[in-house]
């Protein structure tokens, strides 16, 4: 329906294009893996985890068992399925992974970019926080009318073209508590809403980018943000509404209820979900990777309103950041975003920037920027305050730690003819095996673009060669050369894996679709309920790549209260490690970054020996 939509409104534009979504309709269905697959490539993924040769024939014959009796007819239903949907997974997969899960969307779903320093011949506007807001207002609002014409090219990644969807559900949008246990989406067209939100003081503001269709050139959106900014400081500090979006999400369904008896409050959270994408002006200076990690992820927790797609951040010392609500979209179209944002403000010539920003203060404007008011009832209050404690509790408990590392990035990496995606994969097992002796279950999201409506697959890092080499790593009777040996192999099965789960041939989400083919009164197999088949799927170490030489901060949460968060960039020159866990689970962030930097000097020394001695043999 969306999509209709889209059509409809851009064909009435004369800049219409359609480039877009001109591959949509060709895309592939999502498959479903053969349970051959499913079977084997299961079964090897468990070997790192089992202590003896009979632990590993009992779960065999439990899986054989499965797939030959419930598992087969299971498969059954669900290739029926997917006969008729060109996505199985997304009839489950939105409320399941995310619009029916209680924790707070931070830190425990949505995800943050930190965007780099400007250039210093862009300082002018990189340090000065109306400015950088003002143009991260006008590139991002340059990208949503590149959307409404359907200009922006689709996606193609290495000839195969990607799904666009997610790119129809980013603007002019919300999330919101629909009924306890279930949240959901409301959505608006582009081309009706032609403003964006503005957060300061914790106030909320209504800065239009558009007088009807029309766009407004960059002088009054700077005069607006004046506005704002001038009203915001004339008033008490708010009362902290966006505190609200950081609580369990059954509490806040109970603190909506109670905002939404007010005409006030529903007019105005009605707007901020009609708008384009959230604006923040803070009073914090980050300048630590870890205070910009801080900073991008949470706040203070109230300026801010973690329910909309797209928030974009800048601070008072010009540093500026985002984070992006989970539930609709993935990392790879947020990250085209920022990429562009960032981008084309690198291009901006300073002087005639500033000169655009000039406007008079005699003649009239269009439009005039508009509070955002709320009544906040004594309910309201007590459910505001609890926020405020439960969200310093939760960041309290929280450990983070950032490996910036500067020694080589993805051009040095590219010398050894290795996967820049592997190879820090294999750093994060090494340097995790150096602090604990062990291999932990850990995910890899594996984008499935290719498919349409295609969301991620888990890709599982551990194998039997990677624990192969990090024990033979640590051996000192290990020659280097074995060293390298047994690096390259592990790489190659995490390869292979990472290959098919892309491919949508990996195993958790085949699992996890089979067992919602049960019907009622149907008892699950005992497959569902083994430990070890539990254990393997248990996330302790959650990983995922979203790489930009445009980004110095990138993160989330761990998912199980014991593990550990690792979001990763190989950058050109550098790699970056954002290193997060809970401090009630024991373990130690400053820790593990020792070990990821003492595992990627390491492999990196060890690699370049091997090369080397390659070169000379020859």
């Amino acid at each position: 329906m969306l999509r209709r939509m889209a059509r409809t409104f851009s064909t009435a534009n004369p800049r219409f294009k359609g480039e877009t979504f001109k591959y949509q309709d060709k895309l592939p269905s999502l498959p479903v893996p053969s349970i051959e697959a499913t079977r084997s490539r299961y079964l090897k993924s468990i070997k790192p985890y089992v202590k003896t040769d009979a632990e590993y024939q009992h779960h065999e014959a439990l899986v054989n068992d499965f797939f030959q009796g419930q598992g087969k007819i299971l498969h059954e239903r669900l290739t029926e399925l997917a006969s008729k949907e060109r996505n199985w997974l997304s009839k489950y997969w939105d409320d399941y992974a995310y619009l029916q899960y209680n924790d707070p969307l931070v830190p425990y779903v949505s995800y943050f970019y930190g965007h780099m320093d400007l250039p210093h011949h862009l300082r002018g506007i990189g340090k000065n926080q109306i400015y950088k807001a003002v143009a991260i207002i006008e590139k991002v609002t340059d990208f949503v009318e590149l959307l409404k014409n359907e200009e922006l090219p689709a996606e193609v990644i290495r000839g195969t073209p990607f799904c666009m969807k997610s790119f129809q559900l980013m603007f002019n949008n919300s999330r919101y508590p629909k009924e306890l246990g279930q949240d959901d989406n409301v959505f608006y067209p582009l081309a009706e809403n032609g403003f964006v939100t503005v957060i300061k003081n914790n106030h909320f503001f209504k800065l239009y980018t558009h007088n009807g269709q029309e766009r407004l050139p960059t002088a009054e959106v700077h005069k607006q943000l004046l506005q704002i900014i001038t009203h915001a400081n004339r008033l008490p500090k708010g009362e902290g509404i966006g505190a609200l979006t950081t609580l369990p999400r059954d509490k806040y369904y109970v603190a909506y209820k109670e905002l939404n008896k007010s005409p006030i409050n529903v007019a105005s959270l009605t707007d901020i979900f009609k708008s384009a994408f959230v604006v923040t002006l803070d009073e914090d200076q980050p300048i630590t990777y870890e205070d910009r990690a801080h900073f991008c992820w949470h706040g203070d927790g109230q300026n801010r309103f973690f329910d909309k797609s797209l928030q974009f951040f800048v601070a008072k010392n010009g540093y500026s950041g985002f984070i992006a609500e989970h539930s609709k979209m993935d990392g790879t179209p947020t990250l085209l975003l920022n990429e562009f944002v960032n981008r084309e403000i690198r291009k901006l010539n300073p002087e005639q920037f500033l000169e655009s920003l000039e406007f008079s203060i005699v003649e009239p404007s269009p439009v005039a920027p508009e509070h955002l008011k709320f009544e906040v009832s004594p309910s309201v209050k007590e459910s505001i305050a609890f926020a405020k404690e439960n969200f310093k509790a939760e960041f309290d408990n929280h450990d983070v730690k950032v490996l910036h590392y500067n020694k080589y990035g993805k051009n040095e990496i590219k010398k050894f003819k290795i996967s820049p995606d592997a190879y820090i994969q294999m750093i994060m097992q090494l340097g995790f095996y150096k602090l604990t002796g062990t291999v932990w279950p850990t995910y890899e999201a594996c984008s499935t673009r290719k498919y349409y409506g295609g969301r991620t697959e888990a890709g599982r890092s551990v194998s039997e060669e990677s624990l192969a080499m990090c024990r033979n790593w640590q051996d000192p009777t290990v020659s280097d050369e074995q060293r390298a040996a047994d690096f390259k192999t592990a790489v190659n099965a995490h390869l292979e894996y990472i290959k098919a789960a892309s491919n949508g041939e990996g195993v958790d989400r085949h699992f996890l679709g089979l067992k919602f083919q049960l019907k009622d009164g149907e008892v699950a197999h005992e497959l569902f309920s083994d430990p070890l088949f539990g254990y393997s799927g248990t996330w302790l170490i959650s990983t995922s790549q979203l790489s930009s030489n445009y980004h110095d901060a990138y993160g989330w949460s761990e998912v199980n209260p014991i593990g550990w968060g690792l979001a990763y960039q190989v950058n050109n020159d550098f790699l970056h490690i954002n290193v997060c866990t809970r401090r009630s689970s024991g373990n130690s962030s400053e820790q593990l970054r020792f070990y990821l930097n003492e595992a990627a000097d390491e492999i990196y020394e060890v690699l370049s020996k091997d090369l080397n001695s390659k070169a000379a043999k020859l």
